[in-house]
């Protein structure tokens, strides 16, 4: 009996060592492709060519077949996604856009660059121009099964920008925090810019937090960039944990060119509940003792 016990706790053992091993090799090939740079922001003028180099990593075990193509992109969104397409759109750029090599295999844990050239039209709209270099991984022929249609794809975004008479204007759709109380930071505020020009903006600045007992702060708006049609919202975050009273943010920013100006405020207010609870529960500890504590000093300081 206890030999029959033996044999089934060994076999237990060995099917778990094969899930592991398979576990740990699946882990070890699953790690996919990597690109970068991942974006790229040009500025060029009609009939000028612009090139860049982009590389592709083969972060698994195996060679990998990569297909390139070249797609436009839009905003999708507010949180910076976008959405790639071989449509045609308002700011269409991939139909200029040629990469060299078209396909290539990549060894294991290798690279490969590849190189891309921006042939612009003489008659090119100024404004902005969005498109992307998309790298898919090509599934082996004698794949089997379902698995014979799966691919990943990772792109590289270009935004493009040709000088001249554009329209660059951008609305503060909302500046607010994420609450109107806190009992503790962090304080987060969340900036929607939305874009009405024609060309991509970064807008840049600060938040800057004043409180009514003479606190103050400076928090850096970082730089997101804004499509045109679309709004962007811009978190930023108050690191401080420890925050009382009232306070007012005010948020200046600039973008464009000429520096056209993003302004507006909001108020919060903060205070540590629990703490406060815990003095004002000492505080009356002490005024209802005080006759006794006095007594308990005097005894202490004369011996009587």
């Amino acid at each position: 009996m206890r030999f029959k016990r033996v044999l089934i706790l060994a076999a237990l053992v060995l099917i778990a060592s094969t899930f592991i091993y398979t576990a740990i090799n699946a882990q070890k090939t699953a790690g996919g492709v990597a690109v970068h740079p991942s974006n790229f922001d040009i500025t060029a003028t009609p009939n000028q060519n612009s090139t860049g180099t982009i590389t592709v990593d083969n972060l698994t075990d195996q060679t990998i077949q990569i297909a390139v193509d070249v797609r436009n992109f839009t905003a999708q969104g507010e949180e910076g996604s976008v959405n790639l397409t071989k449509e045609d759109t308002t700011y269409s750029l991939a139909k200029w856009i040629k990469v060299t090599p078209a396909t290539v295999a990549i060894k294991a844990h290798g690279n490969q660059d590849f190189t891309f050239i921006i042939e612009v039209p003489k008659n090119a709209e100024p404004g902005g121009h969005f498109g992307s270099v998309v790298f898919a991984t090509v599934p082996p022929s004698n794949l089997k099964g379902t698995g014979a249609s799966l691919s990943q794809e990772v792109a590289s975004l270009i935004l493009f920008k040709i000088p001249g008479d554009t329209k660059e204007e951008a609305v503060l759709e909302s500046f607010t925090t994420d609450k109107q109380f806190y009992e503790f930071g962090p304080v987060t505020f969340d900036t929607r810019v939305k874009n009405e020009g024609k060309v991509h903006i970064a807008p840049a600045g600060s938040i800057v937090v004043k409180g009514w007992f003479g606190q103050k702060f400076i928090v850096p708006l970082e730089m997101r960039n804004v499509l045109p049609d679309s709004v962007r919202k811009i978190p930023t975050t108050l690191k401080n944990k420890f925050l009382y009273g009232n306070f007012t943010a005010t948020l200046i920013a600039t973008y464009g060119t000429k520096g056209q100006q993003l302004y507006s405020s909001t108020q919060f207010s903060a205070f540590p509940v629990r703490y406060g609870i815990a003095v004002l529960v000492i505080l009356i500890i002490l005024i209802l003792a005080r006759k006794r504590i006095g007594k308990s000093i005097r005894v202490l300081l004369t011996g009587k």
